[in-house]
């Protein structure tokens, strides 16, 4: 497991592994509640990192990257799968799972980007 953390801005790198996804979760709720992010948005970047963590391990990852960033007034969070090398493993296309519970949400490439304003 990579940690780092640089100012509103934090990712680790998980094995893809079923138990990774609760992992995931609880990374981005600290980092977020650190960063003093009302509770609504805590409980959605949670929903995100859930769903999408969940998608790069059925999608058969080896490993998966978590960023979270806090910058004005907004939060972000990305999922990315990673090979066995480090590098991003492709995309995972689960695109219609985040559009449909999150409307009007970005995603970016092979990566999928979520951006709440609170």
């Amino acid at each position: 497991m990579n940690r780092q953390r640089d100012g509103s801005r934090c990712e680790i790198d998980l094995p893809g592994r079923p138990a990774a996804v609760e992992v995931a979760r609880h990374f981005a709720v600290v980092a977020f509640r650190l960063w003093e992010v009302d509770d609504d948005t805590v409980d959605d970047a949670r929903l995100a990192v859930s769903e999408l963590a969940t998608a790069a391990v059925v999608g058969g990852a080896e490993r998966f990257t978590v960023v979270c960033e806090a910058a004005d007034g907004r939060v972000t969070v990305a999922v990315s799968p990673l090979d066995e090398d480090g590098m991003r493993d492709g995309p995972i296309d689960r695109r219609d799972i985040v559009e449909a519970l999150f409307p009007g949400s970005s995603l970016d490439g092979d990566r999928f980007l979520l951006v709440v304003e609170g």
